[in-house]
């Protein structure tokens, strides 16, 4: 019997794998094959996180992603988000964690900066450590709402920075949008449908498609990037155009989306410049049967070609539509044989991958043995005219064409049609294949995630690679199925199970009598079960230390419990510490002070670890420490004293109360005679609380610690001293008594005056001893009025101060002169001195010369003691000088100039 196979794509998923004898025909040539043996893994570092995805807000990023393919044999505690800013510092992060940690997959990186590009990193973690995904780049920035704009119409001229439009209802019915400058994002809602979108991008600016179903667009880049993700753009005519202008060519990536038109090409590259095209898993259609799905301008054809690239699962293939070369030949349609990638014939237009597809350009040869069989996959173009016999190389392998025994000069595009058994194709034109031998599978554990593929050794040259499989007998593992060559889920139950795998040709698959099966293994998995998670886990900060301590799990697996693990996780996501016990409780030492750890354990069987515990967190810390105690205080009554307490502690979480004695020391009591805050108590004094012990009790989550006792000690209020003052030439003499009841209260140790300032201060004048009760103060203003304060002092403190008023000396100034008068005889004259405001006031004499001032005599008569003298001239005294002289009680007398009288002859 001779068998038909088929190439299929691999999965390339690495598995240990140990293979039992099989015959000529593939089955095993004893037994049910070798068991598989049970592993036991050591926790390892969980795989990365996967599918990492973003989203723009206005100071902020929304991350998701998927869970990592591995929990490195440790189930994940918690996810950490790091945004790290353009310097390198950590801008910003967000965490997930509780009971169903592996499913919370998202979280918000809060408090960023607008238009700063950010390195977004997600990191699993585990008891044995954490691991971080690829970077992403994100960009939070200004967000724009349709609600802030009419309902139909949001038109944004390219005058910004960029920002997030979002769409705020799941209607719109036109949406306008023409940038130049910046980036832009317009993010539709799920479920959404954004009716008329009409957008142009050009000059370097960026616009980003999230989650648009748009079925009108008219879209145009011109020098422009576009991204779409999770979108549908759909349009009657050449929705999406490319119109580059000489100079940095466009961009265009879309992922998971779809570009329909349903009159002319899908995308319409109009320019003379080279754009860059990538697909990822997504598809371009056009609703006509003839024409371009990807149309290029003459211009663009003669010059340099656009490129239409793929990527993780897109549905077109890489094709360069210039020098008349296909990269990939297998191209699904496209016709590269003129350079002018039109797409002939097909009935779908839809790009559908390379799978089995044949196109109308492949190179066509009739020599050599053929290695395989192949068909036309649906949607493949008509291959006119072929021979029997005729091969084509498609990837450097060999196939052989099949037409229809009804047709031999055809072959049908149609999956339904006659399945290669025409003439020159029959299934016996090969030669029997080979036996192939199946891989290994590893034991599972009951609650955790299993994928394994089974490998296929093909011992032929034709290097055939992973084919289906079935299950033949026996029954896998509850929650275990299979897909393709990977067995795979998460087995819910213990025990030993028994089976047989078969792989067969996928294409005859549903036939398995049909002599197709072309190896089979006989398998045994032990699905083992490490203990369940530990109970009432508490923790409990010490110095430098975390003590963990814990129930016994409800079910130990499928073994005896063998220890317990307890691990602290620092703030970084590492693992800061970890102890080992048999016991229920263990201490995890070497820890930061006044760092908060998430602390967790795990049990341990045979098996392996079993499911963490809850987290608690604890944070180290040391108990306080009084590095200084609060001193003795002597007051007066009436008069307020403070005592305070140094304190160390770290973290600084302490309490501090205060307690009174009033036996010595024997007993304590919170205190009631002053106010607390904190470390210092405020005390008034008073008779009453004389000897008095005060003492500080400092209290943490680590410890106490007590002051040594200060003794509280009251004395009578000193009364004010009776003061006067005495006033002189800019200056005044303070003097004052000792107060009346000096002999009643503690010695007086000396006085303090203090001059009272116009805003209430003072400032020290005099500080005496007790013997001393004098103070001079100079440096006055005469006629200015002063307060000075007088207290006197003891070892209580101050008492209560006299308050003196004094005015330094006012003299007398001779503001005005009198004057030279020149008259006649009999006339009546006046000399006029005019004095300042004096204090005390001065007095007043006139005097007058008759020899030149050699001798001067005092004027008698009325006018003679004020500072105006009135007179009748005489010939006699014709040339007589007169001067006034100014007497001050406290000062030297004062003489005006000398006036001259003169008659006229």
């Amino acid at each position: 019997m001779r068998r038909t196979l088929r190439r299929v794509r691999s999965i390339a998923v690495a598995v240990l794998l140990t293979a039992p004898a099989l015959n000529g025909l593939g089955f095993a040539t004893s037994g049910h094959g070798a068991a598989a043996q049970a592993a036991t893994v050591s926790p390892s570092a969980p795989g990365a996180p996967l599918e990492l995805r973003t989203e723009q807000f206005s100071t902020r990023i929304r991350v998701t992603w998927a869970p990592p393919l591995s929990d490195g044999g440790s189930a994940i505690m918690g996810y950490e988000v790091v945004a790290i800013a353009p310097s390198g510092a950590t801008a910003g992060t967000c965490t997930t964690d509780g009971s169903d940690i592996a499913a919370a997959t998202g979280c918000f990186v809060t408090g960023l900066t607008d238009y700063t590009d950010y390195t977004v990193v997600v990191r699993a973690v585990n008891q044995a450590g954490a691991t971080t995904s690829e970077p992403v780049t994100e960009t939070p920035m200004t967000e724009y709402s349709t609600a802030d704009q009419p309902a139909q119409n949001l038109l944004i001229f390219g005058d910004r920075r960029g920002g997030v439009i979002r769409l705020h209802s799941a209607a719109v019915g036109l949406l306008n949008l023409s940038v130049s400058r910046g980036r832009w994002t317009i993010a539709g809602l799920p479920g959404g449908s954004e009716g008329t979108l009409s957008v142009s991008v050009s000059d370097g600016a960026q616009l980003r498609l999230e989650r648009i179903q748009s079925a009108s667009t008219y879209l145009v880049l011109q020098n422009a990037t576009l991204i779409a993700r999770n979108s549908t753009i759909a349009g009657d005519t050449r929705p999406l155009r490319i119109v580059d202008n000489p100079g940095t060519p466009s961009t265009m990536t879309l992922v998971d989306s779809t570009v329909t038109s349903a009159r002319t090409d899908g995308i319409s590259v109009l320019g003379g410049v080279s754009p860059q095209i990538t697909l990822i898993r997504s598809t371009v259609r056009s609703g006509v049967t003839t024409g371009p799905v990807l149309a290029l301008s003459a211009q663009t054809r003669s010059s340099a070609a656009a490129a239409l690239t793929t990527a993780a699962g897109g549905s077109s293939t890489a094709t360069t539509c210039s020098n008349r070369t296909a990269v990939n030949t297998v191209d699904a349609g496209f016709n590269l044989a003129d350079g002018s990638c039109s797409y002939t014939a097909p009935t779908s237009r839809e790009k559908v991958g390379d799978t089995g597809l044949l196109p109308a350009s492949i190179p066509l040869s009739s020599a050599g043995r053929p290695a395989q069989t192949a068909r036309p996959g649906a949607g493949s173009p008509a291959i006119d005219a072929v021979a029997p016999g005729t091969t084509a190389v498609i990837g450097g392998r060999t196939y052989l064409l099949c037409p229809p025994s009804s047709n031999p000069s055809a072959i049908t595009d149609q999956d339904g049609g006659p399945r290669l058994r025409g003439s020159g194709c029959d299934i016996g034109s090969l030669e029997q294949a080979p036996s192939l031998r199946l891989g290994t599978l590893p034991g599972p554990q009951r609650g955790t995630d299993y994928s394994h593929q089974v490998s296929i050794d093909d011992p032929s040259t034709a290097a055939l690679g992973p084919i289906g499989l079935r299950l033949t007998s026996g029954s896998l593992p509850p929650g275990l199925t299979i897909s393709g060559s990977t067995v795979a889920g998460t087995p819910t139950a213990v025990g030993t199970y028994r089976f047989t795998l078969a792989a067969y040709d996928e294409l005859n698959a549903t036939v398995p009598d049909s002599g197709h099966r072309v190896g089979a293994r006989s398998y045994e998995l032990t699905v083992v079960a490490p203990p369940s998670a530990p109970a009432d886990l508490a923790a409990t900060g010490e110095d430098s230390a975390i003590t963990a301590t814990w129930s016994a799990p409800a079910d130990s697996g499928t073994s005896p419990v063998t220890g317990y693990r307890a691990s602290a996780i620092g703030p970084d996501g590492g693992v800061a510490g970890t102890c080992a016990t048999t016991a229920l409780n263990c201490t995890l030492t070497g820890l930061t002070n006044a760092t908060t750890y998430r602390v967790s354990v795990v049990a341990t069987n045979i098996v392996g670890d079993g499911p963490p515990s809850s987290i608690v967190e604890a944070t180290p810390g040391t108990a306080p420490q009084v590095t200084a105690d609060p001193s003795d205080a002597t007051v007066m009554d009436e008069r307020a004293t403070t005592f305070a307490v140094g304190v160390a502690d770290n973290p600084a979480s302490s309490a501090t109360t205060w307690e009174q004695s009033t036996d010595g020391g024997r007993s304590w009591l919170p205190q009631k005679v002053g106010t607390a805050a904190g470390t210092t108590l405020t005390v008034i004094g008073a008779a009453s609380r004389n000897n008095t012990l005060l003492r500080a009790v400092v209290t943490n989550p680590y410890g106490t610690a007590t002051s040594v006792p200060a003794r509280l000690t009251t004395v009578r209020l000193l009364r004010a001293p009776s003061a006067a003052a005495t006033r002189d030439d800019g200056a005044v003499t303070l003097t004052w008594n000792t107060p009346t009841n000096a002999a009643a209260t503690a010695p007086i140790t000396g006085y303090t005056v203090d001059r009272v300032l116009a805003s209430g201060l003072t400032t020290r004048i005099c500080d005496t001893p007790a013997d001393v009760r004098t103070c001079r103060v100079d440096g006055l203003t005469n006629g200015t009025r002063y307060t000075f304060r007088i207290t006197g002092h003891n070892r209580g403190g101050e008492g209560r101060s006299a308050t003196v008023n004094a005015t330094p000396l006012l003299l007398a100034r001779i503001v005005d002169q009198p004057d030279d008068v020149r008259t006649s005889a009999g006339r009546r004259i006046t000399l006029t001195a005019r004095i300042s405001a004096a204090d005390p006031q001065p007095s007043f004499r006139w005097q007058y010369s008759r020899d030149r001032g050699r001798s001067w005599a005092n004027v008698t008569g009325s006018g003679a003691t004020t500072p105006s003298l009135s007179f009748t001239a005489l010939s006699a005294r014709s040339g007589w000088q007169y001067r006034l002289r100014v007497n001050q009680p406290t000062a030297a007398p004062l003489l005006s100039r000398v006036a001259v009288v003169t008659l006229a002859p």
